[in-house]
């Protein structure tokens, strides 16, 4: 028998106007999930594909939407009450003192009281923005130019010709030097030729050879990657290095073994450990604080398969294991879950926004007081709050539990039995 879409909502509409008017249910997972309480309320449809509460709406993974941030196609587009962003075409930063807004090719803003603005590739002006004092072009690559600390750098055909009083003059890659406070380099026939001095010297004609020294070390490459050799005499440390990366040898300052992939163990005295063998096989990763008590211990199979264990500054504990692309499971002290399956090995909030619904399974969380079970997007559902719990089988049966009553239900809830003494009476069952 088929199910009109106007039985469907008288059957709705019977089921919320039986339950008290603070609480209702209607599963019917995983085509729709409601629920309310209170205030508030969740509805689902189709999964977690439509989804809308009381804080929230979303239609995953194209748009969500709460009190806090606006998604668009995570992660290309993200906006909060500061920041927006829709890579690659807009970009907005509201800031009391430096408010800007990008809409490709169109740009503007202000720092302070300064203005400014243009069109890319034409013409256009910042300050304060990609770590430039100022910055100006007409027609780039043909002219532009940057102001860092007062000092400014003129472009033409950028990178070929640059120049700066001073400071820097290149040809690009046939001649060019750089000075600083301290030092100055010279390339020709960049990357081939080298000479730098000042503090630290190198002499270099790339890939034969490059001797670079300073006043504790001395570090000789010969036809690189084949042979590298350091050694600092002021920390004691020596390295040599052989295929780079494949083989590298260091002792002193710290302690590496490396022949790339079978086997590396790298020992930075007293906080830092990393043992690898067969990579991608297996990687273990250790962290101390000062006193040497372990702080973060990470365990890697096939690098997206792990067990980490982590000890905040307070002595919270966090346990977390993977076994990609099946199971996730995190333990806290305060809390815990676990999801199935783990397609996508991501901690980014955005993506658990977005993405986590349509790619989990099963879900359940746990924490003081509270706890839920998840299981095809509520197709089984199991919800405890303090001393009410709810646990349902999509639209088929349904049990519930309150502080002073029990009761199953059955077919949408139409049919209620209620166990023991509850708000509706005396006990129908014993």
């Amino acid at each position: 028998m088929r199910l009109r879409p106007i039985t469907l909502i008288i059957i709705i509409s019977w089921v919320l106007w039986g339950h008290n008017a603070s609480s209702a249910q209607f599963n019917l997972s995983p085509v729709l999930f409601y629920e309310s309480s209170d205030e508030e309320y969740t509805l689902d449809m189709i999964g977690p594909i439509f989804s809308f509460s009381s804080d929230k709406s979303a239609l995953r993974p194209l748009f969500y939407r709460d009190d806090q941030q606006t998604d668009i196609l995570f992660p290309l587009g993200h906006s909060t009450r500061d920041r927006g962003l829709f890579f690659p075409i807009y970009s907005a930063k509201k800031e009391e003192y430096h408010p800007h807004t990008t809409v490709f090719p169109f740009f503007y803003g202000r720092y302070e009281q300064q203005r400014y603005g243009g069109l890319f590739p034409l013409y256009g002006s910042l300050y304060h923005r990609f770590g430039y004092d100022k910055a100006r072009f007409v027609l780039w690559p043909i002219y532009s130019a940057t102001t860092i600390d007062k000092a400014t750098t003129y472009y033409i055909l950028w990178p070929v010709f640059s120049y700066c009083k001073d400071r820097e003059f290149k040809i690009f890659p046939l001649y060019g030097w750089e000075k600083s406070m301290d030092s100055r380099h010279d390339f020709v026939l960049w990357p081939i030729f080298h000479r730098k001095r000042g503090l630290h010297t190198v002499d270099a004609a790339l890939p034969l050879f490059l001797y670079s020294r300073g006043d504790s070390y001395k570090n000789i490459s010969v036809i690189w990657p084949l042979f590298a050799c350091s050694k600092d005499e002021r920390s004691g440390h020596t390295s040599m290095d052989a295929f780079w990366p494949l083989v590298r040898f260091a002792r002193g300052g710290y302690d590496e073994t490396r022949i790339f992939p079978l086997y590396r163990k790298k020992i930075i005295p007293p906080a830092y450990e990393v043992t690898t063998v067969l990579w991608p096989v297996y990687r273990k990763e250790r962290i101390f604080d000062k006193n040497g008590d372990l702080r973060r211990e990470k365990t890697n199979i096939l690098i997206l398969s792990k067990h980490a264990y982590e000890v905040s500054r307070q002595g919270e504990e966090t346990r977390e294991t993977t076994c990609w692309p099946v199971w996730h499971s995190s333990i806290s002290t305060h809390e815990r879950s676990w999801y199935f399956p783990w397609i996508l090995p991501l901690k980014n909030n955005g993506y658990k926004r977005n993405w986590l619904p349509v790619l989990t399974l099963a879900h359940a969380e746990k924490s003081a007081g509270s706890s839920f079970v998840d299981i095809l997007w509520h197709t089984f559902y199991y919800n405890r709050d303090g001393s009410s719990c709810r646990c349902s089988f999509s639209f088929l049966c349904s049990y519930e539990k309150g502080p002073d009553y029990t009761r199953v239900g059955f077919l949408f809830d139409l049919l209620k039995i209620p166990l023991g003494r509850d708000s509706f009476g005396d006990a129908v069952l014993p």
